[in-house]
């Protein structure tokens, strides 16, 4: 634990590689534009979110303003990546 105390505490600037890390541990990194940010751990109704999926080296999947088509699906939002 001792190794991970002094490594986060020297370690702890924004770099290239801030996506492959949780939002939660991104906030800890100065320079990254999560930086104190505070984490919510409930979902308000009608809230934007955006999920990152760890597998595949931190690819998006976030909501969009727009709906399905008449006919497919419930007149939901559409889900894309990025």
């Amino acid at each position: 634990m001792l190794f991970f105390y002094i490594h986060l505490s020297i370690l702890n600037k924004s770099g290239s590689g801030d996506g492959f890390y949780s939002s939660e541990f991104q906030s800890l990194l100065r320079g990254n534009s999560l930086y104190n940010a505070t984490m919510p751990r409930q979902l308000a109704y009608g809230a934007s979110i955006t999920l990152k999926n760890h597998r595949t080296g931190g690819g998006y999947l976030h909501s969009h303003w727009h709906l399905y088509p008449e006919g497919v699906g419930a007149r939901q939002q559409q889900v894309g990546s990025s």
